[in-house]
């Protein structure tokens, strides 16, 4: 482990040497929406998290489109919602691989923002 690389998150009382560990063991496939899959794999690779395209991995994180959808109801809002859901996916995978927290706790969030209609 590279504990320079980490440092800050050793330091946090939930996570400390041995979540790090788990964290870098710890491997993720992801499948769904390409803007959405991107953050989760920038997000879980910054936590030490090995994001694999095929073959073994220890967690599933699907991010249909559907999801992105949902949080963004007007499209020059899909964007910023593929990386606010690929960024909870990736907190959600975190949180299975330490096994803290509550499962799907970030879901009540929603996009909003000026009407397409204004120039």
């Amino acid at each position: 482990m590279d504990r320079a690389r980490y440092a800050r998150h050793l330091l946090l009382a939930e996570v400390g040497e041995q979540g790090q560990r788990r964290l870098s063991a710890h491997r993720v496939r992801l499948e769904g929406d390409p803007r959405a899959t991107e953050a989760a794999a920038d997000y879980l690779a910054r936590a030490g998290v090995g994001v694999v395209r095929a073959g073994d991995a220890d967690d599933t994180v699907a991010i249909p489109r559907a999801d992105v959808a949902r949080l963004a109801d007007r499209p020059s809002l899909a964007p910023t919602a593929g990386r606010l859901t690929g960024a909870f996916a990736a907190v959600e995978a975190i949180k299975r691989a330490l096994a803290v927290g509550r499962p799907g706790a970030l879901e009540a969030v929603r996009l909003s923002g000026p009407s397409e209609d204004r120039a």
